[in-house]
Parts: C-alpha cells; sequence; structure tokens
C-alpha cells in the first residue's frame, strides 16, 4: 500500500471516565491558547477551528510539495483522487506516478553475501 496525501491528527476525551470519578484536570499556561487538543480539557469551538484550518493549510502544503517533486510523474487529470487520502495499492500508485517502483529492504539485505562480495 502507498500512504495517502493528507492529513490526519487523533485524540481522545476522558472528560466522561473524569466525571464519572469525580477528578478534575488543572493545567496552567503561558499564553490563552497553548492547552489545545488536551484530551483532560474541553476544546472550544476557537481550537476547534484552529485545528481545522492548521489540517487545511498543512494539507495544502503538502499538495504543493508533492506536485513539485513529483509534476512529471503524477496524473494530472487525477488530481481530486490523488489528494484526497485515498491509501491506494502498488499497482495503482505505479499507475498515477506516486511511485517509481518496487523497492523492499531485503532486496539489500540479499543483494550481499556474508563474506562482503557484491552478488547483485
Amino acid at each position: 500500500m502507498v500512504g495517502s496525501i493528507g492529513v490526519v491528527m487523533t485524540s481522545f476525551s476522558c472528560l466522561g471516565l473524569m466525571d464519572m470519578l469525580g477528578i478534575e484536570s488543572k493545567v496552567y499556561t503561558a499564553g490563552p491558547r497553548k492547552v489545545g487538543m488536551n484530551p483532560l480539557t474541553r476544546t472550544t469551538e476557537e481550537e476547534e477551528m484552529d485545528l481545522r484550518n492548521l489540517l487545511s493549510e498543512t494539507h495544502v502544503e503538502f499538495i504543493k510539495y508533492v506536485k513539485e517533486r513529483r509534476l512529471e510523474k503524477i496524473k494530472e487529470e487525477e488530481n481530486d483522487d490523488l489528494f484526497s487520502g485515498t491509501v491506494f495499492g502498488l499497482a495503482r500508485a505505479l499507475e498515477l506516478g506516486l511511485v517509481d517502483g518496487i523497492y523492499t529492504v531485503m532486496q539489500d539485505k540479499v543483494a550481499y553475501l556474508p563474506d562482503g562480495r557484491d552478488q547483485v
């Protein structure tokens, strides 16, 4: 499989469990927006928007990076699929121009015999 060209950020919340157990989180920061994505506190709408914007900006930068480096190889007409976050099998990734070929670590390992003679 070939990794997708997308951006993901995961988190979780312990608030329900903490409420059930009577646990209160205390977070001290220098900066009112320093504590975003803390699973021990509620996420504000402003923090949610900041994170969505960050993910969007990162996705745009990632797409630009890929296009600059693979411009002559990627299938431009399939950009929607390419940059959607979809994971591709090797045959499809080759077809789309996301990879140049197949390579495995084992190719390096079996290329040399223990006595150091190059067998490739």
